[in-house]
């Protein structure tokens, strides 16, 4: 089934989209209590995650292993170039948050090899985008709408990039991109990080069910395997406004249904007995998936039953890639 945002819209457009991923911050909070410095303290905690991925990634893999790997001398030098905007990032919005400003992390980046940092850097590059796309909405003041906008321009076109230049895949998804809210990027971000300073500033984001699809890269007429698990993190290792908030236990999939979130719309399948469900077609690029009770209405706080999953849909040149 196949659901239009617009029809279900509740307002600005990235709000409409995805109306609980975009408003909810925490389960005690709305869109509306949400400020301007949570929002941007947010954006700094992925920016830092962001930095530290590369930093740490380009001194584990250097020119050689690269050349090992298969790449040209110039996808290193470019990944080079995207690790000095990330630290750009980090250190303007420092500069705009002051002493309101979240430390680094802990991190843990499972790289194996060159291939898996370039997969890894299109995974929060497409996460990162998403959430400078969901956070658009929620900024009061009007000129940080538009720094936003300057830093989304970038990470989009580092996605672009890393997807077409160092994957060899599609440079984009189709007419339109997807926006997340803190929790919804959270539940991705969340698998790198082990732990964050008590002294932080609290997160606004709520933990949620980790969700996996077996095989990962499944494409469109594919057969996944759906299984939800525990909390994506726990709340006494990574400071939150509602440090009470849990998930609940993971719920019974059969019934349900994987929603596919793209672009402006939302696509369903049906979960089965065996807990597996079909890829439908209609989608392309990258797309983010969770589970949720029904598909008569555009999901909730309340129909969503867990965090997100992503699935990379090949676009080929010659595709019809007027919808995503």
């Amino acid at each position: 089934m196949y659901t239009s945002f617009f029809v279900a819209s509740l307002g600005l457009l990235s709000a409409s989209a995805l109306p609980h991923l975009v408003e909810r911050a925490d389960s005690s909070s709305t869109a509306s209590t949400v400020n301007d410095t949570q929002i941007l303290q947010f954006a700094l905690t992925l920016e830092n995650l962001e930095n530290a991925f590369y930093s740490m990634g380009l001194q584990q893999f250097n020119e050689s292993a690269f050349e090992q790997a298969g790449y040209a001398p110039a996808i290193r030098q470019r990944f080079v170039q995207i690790m000095q905007h990330e630290l750009t990032h980090v250190q303007f919005l420092q500069s705009a948050l002051g002493d309101q400003a979240p430390q680094p992390c802990n991190y843990s980046f499972p790289l194996d090899d060159v291939a898996s940092f370039v997969s890894t850097s299109f995974a929060l590059e497409s996460a990162g985008e998403a959430a400078y796309i969901g956070a658009g909405a929620l900024l009061q003041n009007k000129s940080l709408v538009t720094t936003a906008a300057q830093i989304l321009a970038v990470e989009a076109r580092q996605a672009s990039w890393v997807s077409s230049a160092a994957l060899n895949n599609t440079p984009w998804n189709g007419p339109f991109d997807t926006p997340l809210n803190a929790s919804a990027v959270f539940s991705l971000a969340s698998a790198f990080i082990e732990s964050c300073p008590s002294t932080n500033p609290p997160l606004i984001v709520a933990p949620l069910n980790t969700l996996t699809l077996t095989p990962s890269n499944a494409t469109v007429g594919g057969q996944v395997t759906v299984a939800i698990g525990g909390a994506d993190f726990n709340s006494s290792s990574i400071p939150i406004t509602n440090s009470s908030a849990t998930p609940g236990a993971a719920p019974s999939l059969q019934g349900n249904f994987l929603a596919y979130y793209h672009g402006i719309n939302v696509t369903y399948s049906v979960i089965a007995q065996d807990n597996t469900t079909t890829v439908p077609s209609g989608i392309a690029g990258v797309v983010f998936t969770s589970v949720v009770s029904t598909n008569e209405t555009a999901p909730t706080v309340d129909t969503t039953l867990s965090g997100l999953a992503v699935l990379s849909i090949p676009v080929e040149a010659s595709d019809d890639n007027s919808f995503n």
